[in-house]
């Protein structure tokens, strides 16, 4: 569900409703009904609103972790660019708080690779705040792609993904900020 609104039309039966679309990619279905003093119940016919994008970034992400977990974090490029071709798009993971104004302790987490999946399942700590991977993705697609972090800060931690693409002259960008507990 989306729009509960209440609201009065003019004469000639026509109303207006500004409203951003909640999502990415899907199709909305709207059903409206009235009540007239005059004329008493009506129903209107179900319509339906197509939303797309063309180029967007997702975070697939667990509600909560515990302190210290490695949680994989995997995020998905869609690519639906007119052009019909594939993007090279640079996807940045910054560990930075994003609404820190102090970034020097607001570190939200900490990049690691795997270096051994045996029974010890040992990892490598990666240097720098922020993680840059370019990728090539194929158009119509939702191309996924994983890193691993583990968390620095108890309560609220916020990751913030952008992605980057560049068809010729044309650029395509996202921003993701999400929350986990």
């Amino acid at each position: 569900a989306w729009i509960w609104d209440t609201f009065e039309v003019e004469d000639d039966g026509i109303g207006k409703i500004k409203s951003q679309v909640p999502d990415s990619m899907t199709t909305w279905l709207f059903t409206a009904f009235s009540i007239n003093k005059q004329y008493g119940f009506a129903l209107a016919e179900p319509q339906e609103l197509v939303v797309t994008k063309e180029f967007f970034v997702e975070l697939n992400l667990p509600h909560s972790i515990k302190f210290g977990e490695v949680l994989q974090l995997e995020m998905i490029i869609f690519n639906y660019n007119p052009n019909g071709r594939a993007l090279n798009v640079e996807l940045k993971v910054d560990s930075i708080d994003p609404d820190s104004r102090v970034p020097e302790n607001k570190k939200q987490f900490e990049f690691l690779k795997f270096v051994d999946i045996s029974v010890d399942c040992k990892t490598e700590k990666l240097t720098g705040d922020v993680q840059t991977v370019t990728e090539s993705v194929p158009h119509r697609t939702g191309l996924r792609k994983k890193m691993y972090i583990r968390s620095l800060v108890k309560g609220d931690m916020k990751i913030k993904v952008e992605a980057n693409g560049r068809e010729g002259y044309r650029t395509y960008n996202d921003k993701v900020v999400k929350s986990i507990l």
